[in-house]
């Protein structure tokens, strides 16, 4: 790899390897020493992986943030101890009566905030260590309702015992328990099946590069054709562009006031969001953190802190 090169690669990993693997498959095609992924995906799923390298690994933590979209399938009739197909089946009760009015009543109680339990399969953590590795030592414990958001969740198909589904979320969102609550509401039960990760933030599953045409784009010199910008990475944040003055407070490390701003890219802005900030001319200085409601229509006074930098990138 050539030296100072960076960015974020839209991998799509195959099913049967772990996120880990697919990034250290990454990182020793391209001899880099920086490489990090931005979202785990099971070993089983398969999908949009996006793939930081270089000063761009320092952006994983804002696009972990993105919303994500999921294809997925669900076995109804057999609830499992992972939640998934690679679990031991729990229980097993009779799918037959479930109809397809039946699956579109109860998915519609699912969309909007919701709470769930995190799986004990799953790399949360209670007392310092992950939940799976309690799990397999066959410790059972209690955990917290996690809030979460699903944006849209739809049903594509329906071939008993299996169901189709399509889901737009929030970070932090288990499909296996989504499937196995479905399964409950529909009173026999269901784990997750299949999955694929269609969307990670702007990274889609059509632009994803397979980790096998790695070796061959790095040989024809044409990897710089798949690797996104910084500004890229973080195309899901708003856009804030700001004026001379404040862009050297923000290179200074000093907050942003309503005053200085001169464009914003979004109607609104929530207190505590994530922003990105630019120049005049059009460069990209920091990542900053709105410090209060920001709608365009209601600009409170000039003299608020609009936006504090949280990451200065210059």
């Amino acid at each position: 790899m050539k030296n100072g090169i960076y960015g974020a690669l839209n991998i799509n990993k195959p099913p049967g390897i772990t996120s880990h693997d697919a990034v250290d498959r990454v990182r020793k095609l391209l001899k880099a020493k920086k490489v990090g992924h931005t979202g785990t995906l099971d070993p089983d799923a398969s999908g949009v992986l996006p793939i930081c390298i270089g000063k761009a690994t320092r952006m994983s933590q804002y696009l972990l943030e993105a919303d994500k979209e999921y294809h997925l399938i669900a076995k109804l009739g057999e609830t499992t101890d992972t939640q998934d197909a690679g679990g031991q089946i729990l229980e097993t009760k009779d799918w037959r009566g479930v109809t397809q009015a039946a699956v579109r009543q109860i998915i519609q109680r699912f969309i909007g905030q919701i709470e769930q339990i995190p799986p004990m399969y799953s790399a949360c953590k209670h007392n310092g260590k992950r939940l799976y590795q309690l799990a397999r030592q066959g410790q059972w414990v209690e955990r917290k309702p996690r809030r979460v958001v699903i944006h849209s969740l739809k049903l594509v198909s329906m071939e008993l015992p299996l169901i189709t589904l399509d889901v737009s979320c929030s970070k932090g969102t288990y499909m296996r328990t989504l499937c196995a609550d479905v399964g409950e509401l529909l009173g026999c039960g269901a784990h997750l099946h299949k999955l694929v990760r269609t969307r990670c933030g702007q990274f889609t599953i059509e632009q994803a590069v397979l980790l096998a045409e790695l070796p061959k784009l790095i040989a024809e010199d044409r990897l710089m054709e798949k690797l996104y910008a910084l500004d890229q990475i973080l195309a899901h944040l708003p856009a804030i562009t700001i004026d001379e003055e404040s862009t050297h407070r923000v290179g200074l490390g000093s907050p942003v006031l309503v005053s200085g701003i001169l464009a914003v890219s979004s109607e609104a802005i929530a207190q505590g969001a994530k922003v990105r900030l630019y120049n005049c001319a059009g460069k990209l200085l920091a990542i900053g953190e709105s410090s209060l409601d920001f709608v365009r229509a209601h600009t409170p006074e000039r003299h608020k802190i609009a936006f504090r930098p949280k990451r200065v990138l210059v």
